[in-house]
């Protein structure tokens, strides 16, 4: 009898889908491997379907990467995101990355794995897809009999494809469908990466790629052109992965499992939504599978014992997802006592459109009015943010007066559009020189945000009337 693998992964891109199985252990040896052109028909749910249907039973673990997932490297205030984790952790990010995605934070799934903090900001590797392009993932490897763990892009493998010295330092390019994964990790680092969402036939590719190519420190870069044709390859004297076809697509299977079935994967992995039965349903198979797995020793002659641990199997999942089932019960309770609060006062915004739309051009006035306010012999030089969400506006200056002429004139500007501007802090470049032997001064000026007043909701208003 041929032994069911452990671990499933499937990979699906636009040209190619493919499946490998594992067996157990740490070695995880590779018990097959099968590889098909991409299906004609389109959308997520047919690709997994035609990798699950080139091989036999899958596991019971499975794995999906593919490269229809938005992919970015992004930056916050580190002092914000610090005490963030988890749900609360994906659900800010997912908000912020909206405007660069195209996906509805509510509406998705994400993946997100910290890089570190520079310079006060906290790099942040991120993936995300559609919350239904998950679920339909879902549902056809429940089909198939399987669990699927997680959805990750197949770029960024943060191990050499090449060398045989996997814990050495390297670097690569990997050219996918929607995203350029630069990849560098250093002895004793963690691995960076940088993601260049630009069509490869687009000058701004180039410019990105080659500038990332310029400071690296590894010797040899590695070169994954994903099925596209460059001179980049010879410009820079890197070293090119074999097509990932046969055996070479096996190779990198098994190095993605390995890297899956570590504790935690250095990588953003998407975690798929559940989508549990009704509970009524869940107690009567729950029960009829309880009463096969308790009258275990009387059909022993026509079940195998592989069969019946399957079926504890099975009955242990449905557990958890009956438990599963009463959380989201109890979480959608909640949103809905929320929503309710919420609908409670839409006199607010009716009343007070003038307001609303202020709060919501806040940040563009606040960059437009900076850009107009600079003069000659007034340096910017950075601008940061808080957890308050003010911002301090800081660089140097020729005399201590332009300063204070900045500030006036962002004033002017940004008082209408939901901002306060302070007055500006001075301070002599040379702290051995004064007042008027300093040739520069340093300035901070802090913009805070407006606090909107907005008046409390009568009982007329929301609706309700006392007798």
């Amino acid at each position: 009898m041929a032994k069911r693998p452990t671990t499933t992964l499937l990979i699906v891109t636009s040209r190619f889908v493919a499946r490998a199985d594992f067996g157990p252990g740490p070695e995880q040896a590779r018990l097959g491997f099968w590889q098909a052109a991409a299906p004609q028909e389109s959308g997520l749910r047919a690709a997994v379907g035609t990798a699950l249907g080139l091989g036999p039973s899958c596991a019971r673990d499975v794995w999906l990467l593919t490269d229809q997932v938005w992919m970015q490297r992004v930056y916050f205030a580190a002092p914000v995101m610090a005490g963030l984790g988890g749900e609360q952790l994906e659900r800010a990010i997912g908000f912020e990355v909206e405007s660069f995605s195209g996906i509805a934070g509510l509406q998705s799934r994400l993946g997100v794995h910290r890089l570190g903090v520079v310079q006060g900001s906290e790099a942040f590797w991120v993936t995300q897809i559609e919350s239904d392009q998950a679920a339909e993932a879902v549902a056809c490897v429940a089909v198939a009999g399987g669990r699927l763990r997680g959805i990750v892009h197949p770029g960024g493998l943060p191990v050499p494809l090449v060398s045989q010295q996997k814990a050495g330092p390297f670097s690569r390019v990997e050219v996918w469908g929607r995203a350029t994964v630069c990849v560098e990790k250093i002895d004793g680092q963690p691995a960076q990466v940088r993601v260049v969402n630009v069509n490869p036939s687009q000058p701004q590719w180039r410019e990105s790629v080659e500038s990332w190519l310029t400071r690296l420190t590894a010797a040899d870069t590695e070169w994954l052109p994903g099925g596209d044709s460059h001179d980049l390859a010879a410009r820079h004297a890197l070293s090119e992965v074999p097509t990932l076809e046969g055996e070479a697509l096996s190779e990198f299977l098994k190095l993605w499992a390995d890297e899956l079935s570590r504790a935690e994967p250095r990588v953003p992995v998407i975690t798929p939504p559940l989508r549990p039965a009704p509970v009524r349903r869940l107690a009567a198979v729950s029960a009829i599978l309880l009463a096969f797995v308790l009258l275990g020793g009387a059909v022993h002659g026509w079940l195998s014992s592989r069969d019946l641990d399957e079926a504890k199997g099975r009955l242990a999942d449905l557990g958890r997802a009956q438990q599963q089932s009463t959380q989201l019960a109890t979480q959608l309770g909640t949103l809905k006592k929320q929503l309710a609060q919420m609908e409670s006062v839409p006199a607010v915004a009716a009343e007070r459109p003038d307001e609303i739309r202020r709060q919501q051009e806040r940040w563009p006035a606040l960059l437009s009015a900076i850009a107009q306010a600079t003069r000659d012999g007034v340096v910017l030089d950075s601008l940061t943010g808080d957890s308050g969400g003010a911002v301090h506006v800081e660089g140097v200056c020729l005399r201590p007066t332009a300063a204070d002429e900045l500030a006036a004139r962002m004033s002017a500007v940004l008082n209408t559009k939901g901002w306060t501007v302070s007055a500006a802090e001075k301070w002599a470049a040379s702290s051995d020189a004064g007042e008027a032997a300093s040739p520069l001064w340093g300035y901070r000026i802090l913009v805070s945000p407006q606090v909107p007043t907005v008046a409390p909701v009568s009982a007329h208003q929301t609706g309700s009337h006392k007798p």
